[in-house]
């Protein structure tokens, strides 16, 4: 027996007509990657005529949001990356500073934070590190700009 798939991709637009987002749809649900733009005045050299700068990339499967999503800034900096299993956020998150240094990254396990969760400085140095087992924090240490170690807690 054959199994027959209807495709089709919908998309949403600006007001000036430029593509703000488009919806990959297999037999109904959203399947593959959507992705978003930004809007941007006719005269801008920044987008092509039809759409502007990449906004966000949202991968699905079967409905729900799965593997990655990434986000970003109007001038194509990467702003944050998120991992996703089966509609629920599993797995390396991230955030950037506008250098694009790591600016905060973190785990999460079955809906909660696990291991170290860490933030940076914008140059590069970690400032603090929270480690969590089980959604629970479980130590927290501080970090100078120069990556000297500040203090530390329990």
């Amino acid at each position: 027996m054959r199994l027959i798939h209807q495709f089709h991709s919908q998309g949403n637009y600006h007001d000036n007509g430029q593509v703000m987002c488009t919806h990959p749809h297999i037999d109904g649900k959203l399947e593959g990657l959507q992705q978003s733009y930004f809007q941007v005045k006719d005269d801008s050299p920044e987008g092509s005529i039809d759409r502007g700068p990449l906004q966000s990339q949202v991968n699905f499967v079967d409905g729900k949001q799965d593997e990655f999503a990434q986000f970003y800034l109007r001038n194509g900096q990467l702003e944050s990356k998120k991992h996703f299993r089966d509609g629920t956020q599993d797995g390396l998150q991230e955030t950037y500073h506008q250098n694009g240094q790591i600016k905060v990254s973190w785990n999460i396990k079955d809906e909660v934070k696990h291991r170290p969760y860490e933030d940076y400085y914008k140059n590069g140095q970690l400032k603090s590190k929270r480690q969590f087992i089980d959604g629970k924090k479980v130590s927290v240490k501080h970090y100078s700009k120069n990556g000297e170690l500040e203090k530390g807690l329990l």
